[in-house]
């Protein structure tokens, strides 16, 4: 107790322990007194929690290949002149290869097309501790598959973190170069003070948030963005009609439910009477549209396939229940039992768009987002139409959950989830609670 209470008298963030008592109270004392307590095994499972990069292909291209691959030391010159070529300064390169600590080392990845390299990006690993972190991108829009290059590396900074974590992302970037402003304000970026658009920032938290963790986020909330939240979570009601106030002194905001979920994207604002949508899909299709299916490793790749670069995929359908899938809400995806599939679901996304779209149109705009071919395109058609919605925000779940206990839930009607079906309120809160215990 003396030791809890100089780290408190001296603002200390975080306070390491086995003693049981003081964990099951962490909760309470970091409510109270901003100290967040920590097992000696949560600290070691955060600090490894995913391994550096190692090579994936993304992309044939002709005689040359897209891949994105951890930077060797050996690559210090190559990266060095491609940044040089993008007028980058050297305080910015120095970021790029600062290493980080043994315990925490710096993410430095490159994307090359064939032996040239398009797209610089480093990070700071998920670290319990650390709650801010510098994100350094520099890419070549114009080259072929630029823009995509900038997607793909979004999406990784937002998917490495541990669940529940919240982080305060900081862009560095060359904003000469517009598509890289524009994606980070998509993906809930703001601009940090007045006139300085080199200055991007970003609250990002991974996970569900619910009544239970409320107060902890809202704190976490208040001290990384200085914008205070309600002091009890919305009801779904009112995030529907009149959205989620943010105060900071005189100056208010009000955010709709899917503004505010862009704003600290990957998260789900879970609460109480919030349905969701579950689907099934073939253990096939999945693993190569959901790629952190079953590893918790999200730099691992074994596919060559285009959709993985985007940050909102699309998942193609017969045309039918299509009143169900509406932007914004939370989709939960189920892996059929269909060629030895697992019978669980196994994460959740956000639906972005739905349409019903001639094949035609499909293959113009949207099929390089999914993972079906044009003849299995047919097949999901009605007289030439196909349904297709688009999906971000992918978390897997921690723990996935089986057909069992769906269906002891009332999450599966009688015709057991061969199409989508609609999850009441009070199933979808107990799948989350039990997929994020």
């Amino acid at each position: 107790l003396l030791h809890l209470a100089h780290c408190i008298h001296h603002g200390v963030k975080g306070f390491v322990t086995r003693e049981k008592a003081i964990l099951t109270a962490g909760m309470k004392i970091y409510k109270d007194f901003s100290l967040e307590v920590l097992s000696v095994d949560e600290m070691l499972h955060d600090i490894s929690a995913l391994p550096l990069p190692t090579s994936s292909i993304l992309k044939e291209a002709g005689s040359n290949h897209l891949m994105v691959s951890n930077i060797q030391d050996g690559d210090k010159e190559k990266v060095r002149e491609f940044l040089q070529s993008l007028r980058i300064k050297s305080e910015e390169i120095a970021g790029i290869w600062d290493p980080g600590t043994s315990d925490s080392p710096r993410r430095r990845i490159a994307c090359y097309m064939g032996e040239k390299i398009i797209g610089v990006a480093a990070w700071d690993a998920p670290n319990k501790l650390e709650k801010e972190t510098k994100f350094f991108l520099f890419v070549e829009e114009t080259a072929f598959m630029g823009q995509k290059v900038v997607d793909h590396f979004f999406e990784k900074i937002l998917q490495d973190a541990t669940i529940p974590q919240i982080r305060r992302i900081f862009l560095r970037s060359n904003f000469r170069q517009s598509f890289i402003a524009q994606t980070a304000v998509q993906k809930g970026f703001r601009q940090l003070g007045k006139g300085n658009f080199r200055s991007l920032t970003k609250i990002s938290f991974k996970g569900v948030i619910q009544e239970s963790n409320w107060d902890t986020f809202s704190k976490d909330f208040l001290s990384l963005s200085g914008f205070t939240l309600p002091s009890k979570i919305p009801s779904y009601q009112e995030l529907k009609n009149t959205g989620i106030f943010l105060k900071r002194g005189r100056e208010q905001a009000r955010l709709s439910l899917l503004e505010f979920e862009t704003l600290i994207s990957p998260a789900f604002l879970m609460c109480k009477h919030r349905s969701a949508l579950i689907i099934p899909i073939k253990i096939q299709y999945a693993e190569k549209l959901l790629p952190e299916i079953y590893d918790s490793s999200y730099f691992r790749i074994e596919t060559q396939r285009e959709e993985l670069l985007h940050i909102e995929r699309a998942y193609f359908r017969k045309p039918s229940k299509v009143g169900y899938f509406k932007e914004g809400e939370p989709i939960i995806f189920y892996v059929s039992g269909e060629e030895f599939g697992a019978k669980q679901a196994v994460g959740m996304a956000r639906i972005t768009y739905s349409a019903i779209l001639p094949i035609e149109e499909i293959e113009i705009r949207l099929s390089r987002q999914g993972v079906l071919s044009k003849e299995e395109l047919e097949d999901n058609a009605t007289n030439n139409q196909v349904h297709v919605f688009t999906f971000d925000n992918y978390i897997k779940f921690p723990s996935n959950v089986s057909f069992r206990n769906l269906k002891k839930w009332g999450c599966v009607s009688e015709a057991n989830l061969i199409t989508a079906e609609e999850v009441s309120s009070q199933g979808t809160q107990k799948l989350i609670q039990h997929a994020f215990q």
